[in-house]
């Protein structure tokens, strides 16, 4: 009892379950294997849990002001606070991770110990705008490069020869459309302006030019899916949708075309990736994944403007224009020398500026030795209230609080409920049973100590 008690606690939150889940599970495991001791949860549940809680460090996933709270509130009880941006993982423009109203809050970051960025790129450029904090900001790479790698491949293997085997040969298409599509079915420049995220003639010109090029690309790539769902009926068309958009315009889509299928379940869309013949994609995230996992892309720009095409997203695809061009390239079939032509082009090291641990070391064992650096507050050296009575009352207590949220809060209740699934314990322990293999980690316990709330453990 006395050694899980003097084990250092780290706190990870989930907020996207195909986005972050699989990345979050690698670096739990990493921890285990150096002695740590970890829990997963919603924000939500940390945050209504930090008085009961044994006293550790939090990881965040972003340093933004809707942050802060949760920041202030786990300082009180003796916590301490570092992290990453998840949303940095694409930028082209300085003030795409530095923006003061919603990447980065100064109060947030004040009293943070580290914030971890992607690559030396991202560092620079946040230095640059908050020197103050110049010693806080460490380059080490992300866990969502890492669990990308062929060492980890068994993690999507067993999915994607499940949707092989469910709809045949396909072509992937991944949207990324949620400033003109949004799940709200709201303006995007309106939500801006409504939330007071635009006080600068810069940032009006960067989110309406980057509005502007979603509303001018999205009917040409509504268009380039039905023309390739009629052209080419010996594949199965499948539509991976954003989870901030609107789904209602895609499955219209899978009514008409009888080989158009929209997945949207909460699985990593790596899975579908990885079983693809190729993807096809807009200025989306799902380029690079897509690069790294060995599998061709083509990144579909039809309306031109350079500024606001991210760098990596174009360097690790093919960049095509115009509907003819992609038909053209599908009917080849040659999808093995696409990727071939795509990775004779690379300048590597461009790339790794932006993403440190792209090629080579993980990024992990970096984030662990900087949380071997801090020591929390030792207020609680272990959890209050184990047991099950109490679970029940606090469980029944958290099932209240949920669904008045439903109605108090309306749009974060369905952007939640669009993003997070509802992930079972034995989904997690054999997700998780693959990367304890993989890691050598000859034993792990997964443990419900509060509602929403697991500790891994060995």
């Amino acid at each position: 009892m006395n050694n899980i008690q003097n084990k250092k606690r780290v706190y990870m939150v989930l907020d996207s379950q195909r986005r972050e889940l699989d990345s979050r599970l690698l670096f739990i495991s990493k921890c285990l294997s150096k002695n740590y001791e970890v829990t997963l949860s919603s924000k939500a549940n940390l945050l209504r849990n930090f008085n009961k809680l044994k006293t550790g460090i939090v990881i965040l996933k972003g340093f933004g002001p809707k942050q802060f709270n949760i920041v202030e509130r786990g300082i009180k009880f003796g916590f301490k606070f570092l992290g990453w941006d998840e949303e940095a993982i694409l930028f082209n423009d300085p003030i795409q991770i530095t923006d003061d109203k919603i990447r980065i809050d100064k109060r947030t970051l004040e009293k943070c110990n580290y914030y971890f960025s992607w690559g030396d790129n991202a560092t620079r450029a946040l230095k640059e705008a908050y020197p103050q904090y110049r010693e806080k900001f460490i380059t080490t790479g992300n866990p969502r490069i890492d669990v990308l790698k062929n060492k980890y491949k068994d993690l999507y293997k067993a999915n994607s020869e499940k949707i092989k085997l469910k709809y045949g040969k396909y072509i992937l298409f991944t949207t990324k459309f949620s400033r003109v599509n949004n799940i709200f079915e709201v303006s995007w420049m309106d939500t801006m302006k409504k939330r007071s995220l635009i006080d600068s003639k810069e940032k009006k010109e960067h989110q309406f030019r980057t509005a502007k090029l979603q509303e001018e690309t999205f009917p040409l790539f509504l268009k380039l899916i039905k023309r390739t769902a009629k052209e080419f009926n010996d594949y199965s068309i499948l539509i991976r949708p954003h989870p901030s958009e609107n789904k209602s315009i895609y499955f219209e889509l899978e009514k008409e075309f009888k080989n158009i299928a929209v997945c949207d379940d909460h699985i990593s869309t790596n899975n579908y990736i990885l079983g693809s013949e190729i993807l096809i994609s807009s200025n989306c995230t799902t380029l690079l994944e897509s690069f790294i996992l060995n599998k061709p892309s083509i990144n579909y720009l039809p309306v031109k403007d350079e500024e606001y095409e991210y760098f990596v997203t174009s360097s690790l695809s093919k960049i095509l224009r115009n509907e003819e061009e992609i038909l053209n390239t599908l009917k080849k079939k040659n999808f093995g020398k696409l990727l071939d032509e795509i990775k004779e082009n690379l300048d590597l090291s461009k790339i790794q500026d932006f993403y440190v641990n792209f090629e080579s070391e993980e990024s992990c064992d970096k984030i662990i030795d900087y949380i071997g650096k801090i020591e929390p507050n030792k207020i609680l050296k272990k959890d209050k209230y184990q047991n099950i009575v109490f679970y029940l009352l606090l469980l029944l207590k958290k099932k209240i609080s949920d669904f008045s949220g439903r109605f108090s809060d309306k749009d974060a209740t369905k952007i939640a409920k669009s993003k997070r699934g509802n992930y079972d314990d034995q989904f997690i322990y054999e997700k998780f049973k693959i990367l304890a293999r993989i890691e050598n980690l000859n034993k792990f316990k997964i443990k419900k100590i509060f509602p929403g709330v697991r500790l891994f453990n060995n």
